[in-house]
This record gives C-alpha cells, sequence and structure tokens, in this order.
C-alpha cells in the first residue's frame, strides 16, 4: 500500500477517535442529566462529574498519543518512501548504464524487462521489441534444450552460469556468458545478467594458439595438479592431453629430483633465482629425459596457479655428456702416447704429457713453465728448429710434417727424434703450438728387425708353393686311400653279412622247429639249452642285419621307398609291438599327439618304423620296472620347411653328460646299473641316425643322469619339403650328435594323449 493513502486512512481513524469520544461523553451525560434526571440528579455527586469528565479526558488523551505516534510512523515512513525512490533510482540507473544486458524472465521464460544494453546485445531495436518475447527465440537452435533445462530447474535463492550462443536480428551469432537466479519461492521470475565474450574466448583463443604454437612444453598448475598443458608438454611426456589433466604434476618428476625441484621453484617464484633449473622426468614408457624448467606466478579464475615452460634438453645432455667423456679420453689418449707431447706459446712450455720423460727423461712438473732450449743440445740446433718449425706453419699453415733433428736427453746423451707440430688457433690472440717428439732409436732398431724378417718370409714363400703342392698330393692320396677302404669295408660287410645271415638263418629255423618239439619230447636241460641257442642266434641275425644296414647307408645303396601313411596309426603299431615287454616289467607307455599335426606324412615306412623301434626299444630297455615312456609327436618349421617332430622320453637312468657325445657312434655302449655289460649290438643308434639323416632329417638326445633321457628327431612332412630339405643337410649333419642335460621329463601341457 502507498504511503499517502496509509497517511489518509490514519487522519480518518483520528477524526473517528474523537466523534466516538464525544458520543460517548454526550450519551452518557444525557443519561445522567436528561434521562430519569428527576431520580437521578439528587443523587449526583460532584465527583460523579469529575469522574465523567476524567474519563473522557483520558479518551482524548490517549487518542492524541496514538495519533501523534501515527504522525511519527508516518513521517518515518515517508522518509522510508524518499530511500526507497533514491534506491530504485539508483538501480534504475546502474541498470541502464551497465554494460551487462540485464533481464527480467517470468516462469515461461518470457522477457518482462530488459536494459538499454540487453536490446543492443539480443540486437533489438528498442526496449518494447523485446518485451514479451522468449528467451528461446534469441538462442540458438543447437543450446535450446540445455537452456530450457537450467531455466526450469533453477531453484531459488541459487546462482548459476550458462554459456551459450544467441541469434541476433540480423543474423550474426554471438557467444554470451548469462548468470540467472530465481526470485522468491513465489513468483517464479529470473533475473539473467549476460555478457558478451566473444572478446574473452578470442583472446583465449589467441591465448591457447601461442600455447599450442609455443616449441617449448607448456602447463598450468594449481593446486599441486596439471589444469592445462599444450600439445608439446603432452608430446614429452608421452600421454594424451585428457590422460594429464587433473594428474599430479610430482608424479612425472624422478624421485631423487622432486625435493631439489621444489626447492628450485620455490626461489624462482619468490624472486631469489633467475636461471631455469634442470631435473629429470619420467615418461609414459618408463624411460628417462632430462628438462630444463621456468616457473611464473599467474591467477586463474581468482586463485594462485603456475606457469611453467620447459624443453627437452636431453640431446644436449648427452651431448655434454659425450664431450666429457671426449674431453677424457683425450686427456687418457695424451697420457697413454708414447711419445712425448709438448705445448708451447713463445717457445715456452705450457703443458706436457706423461712420455716426455720416457724420451728426455724429465719428469712432467720440471719442465712446466721452462724455454724449449732445454731440449736441444746447442743455441745453434734450438735457433734453427725454431726456424724450420715457425716457417713451415707462417702464413697460415695450421700443421707441419715430419722433421728429424737431433735432441738432447737429460742425461747428455743424443737423440734423434721425428718432430711434428700442429698450430692451434686462440681467440685471445697469441697462437699456441703443440710439438710431439717421436723418439727414432726404437724406430730404427724395428725397422733393422723387419728387414731381417722381410729377408725370411721371401726366403720361406720361394719354398711354401711347392710344399703346399707336396701337402696337396699327400692328402689326395689319403683321400683315395680312405675311400677305398671305406667302399672295401662296406662291400666286405655286405658279402660277409649275406654270406653268415644264410647259415645262422638255418640254425634259428632248426631250433625253432626242435622247440616245436615236432621231432618229439624234449627234457628240461634241452629246452633250456634249445632257448639260449635260439635266442643267441636271434641277436646275432639281428646284429647282422643292423650291419648290413648301416653297410648299405655308408655305401649309398640303400634308397628310400616314399609312402603317404598314418602317422597315429604308425606311433600306436610301435608301443604294440613292446605290449609285452611293458607290461611284463610294469612301464606306462603313452602316445601324445599335438592340435595341428598332419594326420598323414610321406616318408619310407618300413626305415619310419624301424627308427621308431629302435628309440623306443632303448627307452624301454633303459626304464627300470613301474616307470613310464612318452611318445610325443609335434610340427615345426625350419625356415621354409614343414617338420614332423617325434620325441621319445622316458623315465629311467638317464646318460652321463660325457658319454652323449658318443651315443651315435656305431658299437658304442654304456654300462649301467640295469644292462648287462654286453647286452646290445651298439649299432641301433648309429643306424636310426643314419636312417633319420636318409630322410633329409636329424636327431638329437637330451639327457639328466639318474632322472631320463628324451631323443627327438626332425623329419619333413612330404617329399617337396624333403627336397628343400636337402639343401641343408649338411648342416643337419653337423648338429646331429648335439646332446644336452634336461630336467625331469614329463608329458608336455595342451597335448591330446592317444
Amino acid at each position: 500500500m502507498a504511503p499517502l493513502k496509509i497517511r489518509q486512512l490514519i487522519k480518518k481513524q483520528n477524526i473517528a477517535v474523537f466523534v466516538f469520544s464525544a458520543a460517548l461523553f454526550f450519551y452518557v451525560f444525557y443519561l445522567v442529566i436528561f434521562r430519569d434526571s428527576r431520580q437521578l440528579w439528587p443523587q449526583i455527586q460532584p465527583w460523579h462529574l469529575f469522574l465523567l469528565l476524567g474519563l473522557t479526558a483520558a479518551v482524548i488523551l490517549a487518542a492524541s498519543l496514538l495519533a501523534r505516534n501515527r504522525v511519527r510512523f508516518i513521517q518515518e515512513l515517508e522518509k522510508t518512501e524518499q530511500e526507497l525512490r533514491r534506491s530504485e533510482e539508483t538501480y534504475r540507473r546502474l541498470v541502464e548504464t551497465s554494460p551487462d544486458a540485464i533481464s527480467l524472465l517470468d516462469r515461461q521464460m518470457y522477457f518482462t524487462a530488459i536494459n538499454r544494453s540487453g536490446a543492443l546485445l539480443y540486437g533489438a531495436e528498442n526496449l518494447a521489441e523485446m518485451t514479451g518475447r522468449n528467451i528461446l527465440h534469441f538462442v540458438a537452435e543447437g543450446d535450446h534444450a540445455r537452456i530450457r533445462n537450467s531455466l526450469e530447474n533453477l531453484q531459488p535463492e541459487t546462482v548459476d552460469s550458462l554459456e551459450f550462443e544467441i541469434s541476433r536480428r540480423d543474423g550474426s551469432r554471438l557467444p554470451v556468458e548469462a548468470r540467472i537466479s530465481r526470485i522468491g519461492h513465489d513468483s517464479g521470475d529470473i533475473i539473467m545478467v549476460t555478457r558478451d565474450v566473444s572478446g574473452r574466448i578470442e583472446a583465449e583463443q589467441l591465448y591457447r594458439t601461442l600455447m599450442e604454437r609455443s616449441l617449448a612444453a607448456v602447463y598450468l598448475i594449481q593446486d599441486g595438479r596439471l589444469i592445462f598443458v599444450n600439445s608439446n608438454a603432452a608430446t614429452a611426456l608421452g600421454y594424451s592431453r585428457l590422460e594429464l589433466l587433473n594428474k599430479d604434476s610430482r608424479l612425472f618428476i624422478h624421485p631423487e629430483d622432486r625435493e631439489r625441484v621444489k626447492n628450485n621453484a620455490v626461489e624462482m617464484l619468490r624472486g631469489t633465482r633467475n636461471s631455469p633449473y634442470e631435473y629429470r622426468i619420467v615418461i609414459k614408457d618408463g624411460s628417462i629425459r632430462w628438462i630444463m624448467e621456468t616457473v611464473t606466478s599467474v591467477h586463474y579464475w581468482g586463485r594462485r596457479a603456475v606457469l611453467a615452460n620447459s624443453m627437452d634438453i636431453s640431446d644436449l645432455k648427452t651431448s655434454q655428456s659425450r664431450l666429457e667423456e671426449l674431453s677424457a679420453l683425450r686427456a687418457s689418449l695424451l697420457t697413454s702416447l708414447p711419445n712425448a707431447v709438448i705445448g708451447l706459446q713463445d717457445r715456452r712450455i705450457l703443458f706436457v704429457n706423461d712420455a716426455v720423460e720416457s724420451v728426455f727423461g724429465w719428469k712432467p712438473e720440471e719442465l712446466i713453465g721452462l724455454s724449449t732450449r732445454i731440449l736441444y743440445n746447442s743455441d745453434n740446433d734450438f735457433e734453427e728448429i725454431g726456424k724450420l718449425l715457425y716457417s713451415k706453419l707462417a702464413g697460415g699453415g695450421k700443421s707441419i710434417g715430419s722433421i728429424d733433428f737431433p735432441c738432447r736427453h737429460k742425461d747428455g746423451r743424443i737423440i734423434l727424434c721425428q718432430i711434428m707440430g700442429s698450430r692451434v688457433e686462440s681467440p685471445g690472440g697469441g697462437d699456441k703450438f703443440v710439438i710431439t717428439y717421436v723418439d727414432l732409436t726404437e724406430k730404427l732398431e724395428a725397422q733393422e728387425a723387419l728387414r731381417f724378417s722381410e729377408q725370411m718370409l721371401r726366403d720361406y714363400a720361394d719354398n711354401l708353393e711347392e710344399r703346399v703342392r707336396q701337402r696337396t698330393a699327400e692328402l689326395e692320396e689319403a683321400r683315395m686311400e680312405a675311400e677305398e677302404a671305406n667302399v672295401a669295408k662296406s662291400v666286405f660287410l655286405a658279402n660277409m653279412s649275406h654270406e653268415l645271415r644264410t647259415p645262422l638263418n638255418s640254425i634259428i629255423g632248426f631250433s625253432e622247429v626242435l622247440s616245436d618239439r615236432l621231432f618229439g619230447d624234449l627234457n628240461q636241460k634241452q629246452m633250456e639249452y634249445l632257448s639260449y641257442i635260439l635266442g643267441s642266434g636271434k641277436h646275432l641275425l639281428n646284429l647282422i642285419n643292423d650291419i648290413l644296414d648301416l653297410s648299405k647307408v655308408e655305401s649309398g645303396k640303400m634308397e628310400l621307398e616314399l609312402s603317404r601313411f598314418s602317422l597315429r596309426e604308425i606311433l600306436l603299431g610301435s608301443t604294440h609291438m613292446l605290449k609285452e615287454r611293458t607290461q611284463r616289467h610294469r612301464i606306462d607307455i603313452s602316445v601324445s599327439i599335438d592340435p595341428g599335426t598332419p594326420e598323414e606324412i610321406e616318408a619310407d615306412e618300413r626305415k619310419f618304423k624301424q627308427i621308431l623301434f629302435n628309440l623306443i626299444s632303448n627307452a624301454v630297455k633303459f626304464t627300470p620296472d613301474g616307470g613310464r615312456v612318452l611318445l610325443h609327436a609335434g610340427i615345426e618349421f625350419r625356415k621354409k620347411t614343414k617338420l614332423v617332430r617325434i620325441s621319445v622320453e622316458d623315465s629311467g637312468i638317464g646318460i652321463r653328460a660325457e658319454d652323449i657325445p658318443h651315443l651315435f657312434q656305431p658299437f658304442s655302449q654304456f654300462n649301467t646299473p640295469y644292462t648287462k655289460p654286453r647286452e646290445g649290438t651298439g649299432l641301433g643308434l648309429a643306424l636310426t641316425r643314419k636312417l633319420v639323416i636318409l630322410h633329409n632329417g636329424r636327431i638329437e638326445a637330451e639327457s639328466e643322469y639318474g632322472k631320463g633321457s628324451r631323443f627327438t628327431f626332425w623329419v619333413p612332412v612330404s617329399r617337396d619339403n624333403q627336397t628343400d630339405q636337402a639343401a641343408d643337410r649338411e648342416e643337419y649333419e653337423k648338429n646331429t650328435d648335439r646332446g644336452r642335460q634336461f630336467a625331469q621329463p614329463g608329458a608336455p601341457e595342451g597335448h591330446t594323449h592317444v
């Protein structure tokens, strides 16, 4: 309610009080005086009148005091009204003169009031054009949902910030920043203060462009965390920008340098240090780099921050280190040179190396500061060598050739030296010279020795050709004899094996006929001796067969009969051949095949079986009762060759390391606690090796004495691979006798057992 209306209402209330008081007085007076006056008047006392008058006066006084208080209240109200008008005028002027757009929105986001700056900001011609229009009409379409959501969910008595683009009347777009606040709980009106931030954004873009284009790594640290990094900083650390933001900046400093970096940064921020400082950082891949950093204090969003820039000086550090190493190397070389090296200026000695003592007999410290005259026999020699050296270095020359000149040793004897020199230009003027003295005494002795050696070499060379011819002839003759002997041995073995096998077959045949009792019963003693004859005959036949096969391989008469056959079946069949023996000795024999191993291979099936039988029978023979034997197959690639890998592994007695190199040699046997001294022929492994090589393969043995052995051989999968592998046959033969120790054998993991 307006103050004027309140004042008029108070005046009316005062009038009503006076009228009520007067009416009350006259009504009482009427009752006392005129009504029933005959009965009452005689009874009225004077004090009754005084009491009536007093009550009336009290009412009038109370009404007067109330009126005075109300007048005072009106005066205060008028004063407040004047101050309010002044405040309203002040705020109105502030709003009108504010460079920011100040507007009032209702619940439906329509403008109800706006200042002149707001009209200009939104591109309107006058204030009336803005009033009654929706804020979304001036907001870029892409920001509608976000602005609507912020305005509708704005809580009373809270202040929120928005950044969006407004679409002006002329079609241009302007980036703005707005602060919004809802007035009270009932009205729901929103005050919006909007500011043009295009200049700030341009400045930020310029700032970011400068930071991005900077060759240095630039980063901003606030509360110990990275809040901005440029691309060079991210690249230097090996991270992306997103990975670096809000990370603790100390995490990237080498742990040994963190305290030193902190102290240097504090000194620079306080102004007590001007020069950059160096330290190590640890980048993402774990490597260490050196950087040189400077920092300065700035304010960012009203709070203190540290702006830092750094450059990678790892290469410079490396160069410095190399330079120091080079300087040390030069000093070391100077010290280690066998020749006397002297640096001088104005023919006075500045430095010498240690070799000067071995050449001239002087200690290095005895010559520093002296004239080089002390190194020559006379003044004439001193002047003459000076002329020779300086004449060659005159005219800009930097070095001279060698000059042979007599010098003087400390003990007075004359020595012949080879003198070489070079000039070192000094930036401050006064050129310096480095002179090298080589004692030719040893050189002359060496030349004499060299001449003598050359004469001996010439004499030896004259007879060398004849000696080479003689030795070559001797070697050729020995080679031919060896080949003839080898052929004769092979022919002899083949013939003898054939001649021996014919009667031996008869012995074995008749022994089997007798053991079958086709011609009558035999007593126990006869059967025992007959079993000895049959066993020895078969053993001898196996020996002869092995000798015959070995001789065929060595003489080159054995050829492969290639065919395709199932690898799985031949592996299982080989174990079945020894089933009776393994069961008798409780030996567990198993087969495992790797996934991806070919179902079929191309090889000589009979010889392949012989290879497997020899290896498996050896494993069973050398495995104690209750042991185990594992036959394993897999696939490998060597160069461009596809190979099948077969290994026979046992838990037997193993082989000593010193015996492994002799495994594949003919007639080689090793005595063990589990075998008789002469059991076996000693040809099985030698023949096996020959058969593997005949397939263009290779074989090797691994063993740990007392724990077991593993024999592994590789052969090509197909005929084409055999052809390719033949080119490397010589290399395989060189490596085929290899052996090594291995850990306790066990079944390979991930293999399919058959």
